[in-house]
């Protein structure tokens, strides 16, 4: 029997959650395949099928998730920065907040970093050279909000950015 695109979904959100359960309580370094495999309940063929080690899995949650929130939000530009989208992308952060605060306290920001590349830049596109700015500027922002505690509202920072980019 074979696997079903939503099966095979379903499977890899497991194996996310289960390590953003894990890193609640465990440092990322302290963590393996076979922890996240015995959370998850699912076998280690299983995950690696899907990933290839668990930055990967970190990395495909923030590719996954965002690309979920556009679909769910009907946002229309997904892989650039778009003034228009500038609420949408805070109000997604502040969505996974938890997940994004994991994330910096186990020293991942570079995970995060690499999904925005993923998501922002397209092999020879000319548009990458402002693809790249914002991605780093939208990514720096995104850390100095984490580092308030996410004090400010995304309608807040939305206007933070209109101000920075007037």
């Amino acid at each position: 029997m074979g696997r079903t695109r939503q099966s095979t979904e379903f499977l890899k959100q497991c194996i996310e959650d289960s390590i953003f359960i894990l890193l609640k309580t465990k440092k990322f370094e302290d963590l393996d395949v076979t922890m996240v495999c015995k959370k998850a309940d699912v076998g280690r063929t299983s995950f690696y099928r899907y990933f290839t080690g668990l930055e990967d899995v970190v990395l495909h949650f923030f590719i996954r998730a965002w690309s979920d929130w556009c679909s769910a939000h009907d946002v229309k530009i997904r892989d650039r920065f778009d003034i228009n989208n500038a609420l949408t992308f805070f109000e997604y952060n502040f969505s996974i907040k938890e997940r994004i605060s994991i994330v910096y306290k186990n020293n991942l920001e570079y995970i995060m970093l690499k999904s925005f590349e993923k998501i922002m830049t397209n092999g020879d596109d000319p548009h990458n050279y402002e693809n790249r700015f914002y991605g780093y500027g939208l990514f720096a922002l995104l850390k100095e909000w984490w580092i308030r505690d996410f004090k400010e509202t995304p309608e807040e920072m939305r206007q933070i950015i209109i101000d920075i980019i007037n």
